[in-house]
């Protein structure tokens, strides 16, 4: 959890939209998909004004936090005709590494979006799993 205050914002926002899919979502699931995670993380960008990577770079820096112990990641194939879709997994509670990334001032304009995320983040995921 140390590691993550010293990510750069655009990490910072990348592992939290991950964090806060997982966490908004109330979807029962192992892995949490990339798809859903980066349209939650364009939301995020949106709220703060911020510029946003593409998907391919928002993949990398995520997948990137699996060297210190904050994910694991995985591609996985959901059947014939849907294709191979990246996926990850948080080693730490989703709650606890939001948290720690809203400790940051930068981000304190999220904490009044929660219902807003929360909404992004079920249409999101109920969309990839049907």
């Amino acid at each position: 959890m140390r590691h993550i205050g010293g990510l750069s914002t655009q990490k910072k926002l990348c592992i939290f939209a991950v964090a806060a899919t997982d966490y908004y979502s109330n979807v029962s699931v192992d892995w949490i998909p990339a798809g859903p995670s980066y349209s939650l993380y364009q939301y995020v960008c949106d709220v703060l004004d911020s510029d946003s990577y593409g998907r391919e770079t928002f993949v990398n820096h995520v997948t990137e936090q699996a060297t210190y112990g904050i994910l694991e990641f995985d591609r996985r194939g959901r059947g014939r005709g849907k294709g191979i879709h990246m996926h990850f997994d948080l080693a730490e509670d989703p709650e606890s590494i939001m948290e720690r990334i809203l400790e940051d001032d930068r981000f304190s304009e999220l904490e009044r979006e929660e219902e807003m995320m929360r909404s992004v983040a079920k249409s999101q995921m109920n969309s990839f799993l049907n």
